[in-house]
């Protein structure tokens, strides 16, 4: 049912953006890109509840006036009761939201509990809407609450196509229901107009996911969903630029952490298992990677073939050498037998560390030197390890 209903409505798409000069554009953002909805979905969903807590000082005010309103004009302690009920939900939920913001640090990586914040505070909201109406039966009040619930859904947007549809005819239903309430013609082009508002922002959420979706087939490697040599220059550059603003520190004070890492005997690896299954190794070891030097502002790149690199912003050797052994102990700890048993029962990788005052334009490529040999020296060494750079051997 959901797939046929996803169908109709990428038909539905399609057609619209064929009508306005974009032929084939909706094929092109679907063909192959549901890893990158997925990273995207994550993304905004993070970003709807951050919109939301600094939202929700505006509705407090908006409805805290309404309260004022009523007050002064209606003296029924129920209908004043509703209000003051209302308002305390809004500054509980504001709270929590900002509670957990505060205390759940990787909830940029908690999509879930996003969504279920973001979803729960919409029906709650939406409940007390229509109470508010029921109880005031009121053309003032069924108005402005109808302005105001149709704003707040178009500038924070739901996001799948199922929701989207949602979204739209709820703000449908609001309008007509606002008719059943005597809503002025005013009302009724404010939120047309915010109807308006709120479909532009679907278009323009499928040209994110379009430029999103360029960027990861031109910036990422296609299996393991790291940069890519391309794009490690321009990600270098963006993250060099925020670490700067996060410490107050000037880019060009920086140190850079090398790291570079060669899976052993990886050859031997795809001779024995199979290529499909040295596939799979290679997506293991890039996630153990990222997770190994998640939180810290880092580049990971997959340089080519079994070998990766990570660029740690504004690192000195000590943690950098710490983040290396962290993600050695990280690829061992996914327990993949290893081909050659010389070194280990397991899958290891040789590492390679150094320190660099500067990276010119942004190439990485330029000062891999003192990282490369450090890794040489680990193979020689008997690999499953860490070396770092020694200028002087």
């Amino acid at each position: 049912m959901r797939e046929n209903i996803s169908s109709i409505l990428n038909r539905i798409r399609n057609y619209f953006l064929e009508a306005f000069g974009f032929p084939g554009l909706n094929d092109y953002i679907n063909l192959d890109s549901r890893e990158v909805r997925k990273k995207l979905h994550s993304k905004m969903y993070y970003l709807n509840c951050q919109r939301l807590l600094a939202a929700m000082p505006i509705m407090f005010i908006i409805n805290f006036l309404i309260s004022l309103y009523a007050g002064a004009f209606h003296h029924s302690s129920d209908k004043i009761r509703f209000f003051y009920i209302f308002l305390s939900f809004l500054t509980i939920f504001a709270l929590i939201l900002g509670l957990i913001t505060k205390l759940v640090k990787d909830l940029k990586h908690r999509p879930v509990l996003c969504r279920f914040l973001y979803l729960y505070f919409w029906m709650t909201y939406l409940l007390f809407f229509r109470t508010g109406i029921v109880i005031f039966n009121h053309s003032f009040y069924s108005g402005i609450w109808a302005v105001f619930m149709a704003l707040f859904i178009a500038l924070i947007p739901l996001l799948n196509d199922f929701e989207s549809l949602c979204e739209v005819i709820l703000l449908l239903v609001l309008v007509f229901t606002s008719d059943s309430h005597g809503l002025s013609n005013t009302a009724h082009v404010t939120i047309a107009l915010i109807i308006i508002v709120a479909l532009t922002q679907k278009f323009n959420y499928a040209m994110i996911v379009l430029r999103d979706y360029i960027q990861e087939n031109t910036f990422y490697d296609k299996l393991t969903h790291l940069l890519n040599r391309k794009g490690a220059a321009s990600q270098l550059d963006k993250c060099s630029y925020k670490f700067s603003k996060i410490r107050q520190k000037p880019i060009s004070e920086f140190t850079y952490g090398i790291i570079m890492l060669d899976i052993d005997f990886f050859k031997k690896y795809n001779d024995t298992f199979g290529h499909d299954q040295g596939d799979i190794c290679l997506e293991s070891v890039a996630t153990a990677i990222k997770h190994a030097v998640l939180g810290r502002s880092e580049v990971v790149i997959r340089h080519g073939g079994e070998e990766f690199v990570v660029i740690l912003v504004d690192a000195d050797k000590e943690e950098t050498m710490r983040y290396a052994e962290k993600i050695r102990q990280s690829v061992l700890a996914l327990e993949m037998p290893a081909p050659d048993t010389s070194v280990n029962q397991y899958v290891t990788v040789s590492v390679g560390i150094d320190v660099v005052d500067e990276i010119e334009d942004n190439q990485y490529t330029n000062v891999l030197s003192g990282a490369d040999q450090a890794l040489y020296k680990s193979k020689e060494k008997g690999r499953n390890q860490v070396t770092c750079y020694d200028p002087s051997n």
